[in-house]
């Protein structure tokens, strides 16, 4: 591991150095310090993979999270039901968003869901689902288990259950944006809080897959 971080040290201080001083190495110079300047070429090599992926990198991603279903078709307009939770897909689309270090995602919620993110390294099978806490809100009734599990929780976004009543006073509008920001480079674990939507379901009518994804921070 010691080795590891030293070569990964002295390639991202040749990237910095490179690309701050601008300077342009002639061939022959990749040829000193051995006799066929393979070493050197080698490092070149692997400076310009990283300024590639840097580069390709985006500063901000869009997640969807959550999805209303179009089949059947689903009609949200007054009089009907606006927040059928037995017409949302629980997804995470893409499923492993890819963003510079500094960088953003917006996930865009649909649905009764809960964005939690979990720093570098969390797999989906480290979180404790018997740890919980309920929705706070007067509806849904009865009250609806949310994860609490805040063992490297670097986010939890609001309760689902506290979006604004529409104007009927009976459905609250669930529907919303969260932004969050990623500092520090590594892969990211991101959950619904909603326990039985992140453990998935095959109950009708709505099954589910387990609902979670990846922010990958370059």
């Amino acid at each position: 591991m010691k080795r590891l971080l030293t070569h990964t040290t002295m390639i991202v201080a040749s990237v910095l150095f490179l690309d701050c001083r601008s300077i342009g190495l002639p061939l022959s110079a990749a040829a000193q310090g051995s006799s066929n300047g393979q070493p050197f070429q080698a490092l070149q090599a692997e400076i310009a993979q990283i300024q590639q992926t840097l580069e390709a990198a985006p500063e901000n991603a869009t997640v969807s999270f959550g999805a209303w279903q179009t089949t059947p078709p689903y009609d949200r307009f007054p009089p009907n039901t606006p927040t059928d939770r037995n017409r949302d897909d629980h997804v995470v689309v893409p499923n492993d968003a890819i963003i510079k270090a500094g960088g953003t995602v917006n996930f865009v919620i649909s649905g009764f869901h809960q964005p939690i993110v979990y720093d570098v390294g969390t797999k989906p099978q480290d979180i404790d689902v018997n740890n919980t806490t309920q929705t706070t809100g007067v509806t849904p009734s009865p009250k609806v288990d949310l994860i609490n599990d805040s063992t490297d929780r670097i986010y939890r976004g609001q309760d689902p259950s506290l979006q604004p009543l529409d104007r009927s006073g009976t459905a609250f509008l669930q529907d919303r944006v969260e932004v969050v920001r990623f500092l520090h480079p590594g892969t990211y674990l991101v959950i619904c809080g909603v326990k039985n939507h992140f453990q998935g379901s095959t109950m009708p009518p709505n099954p589910q897959p387990p609902m979670f994804g990846f922010v990958t921070v370059k």
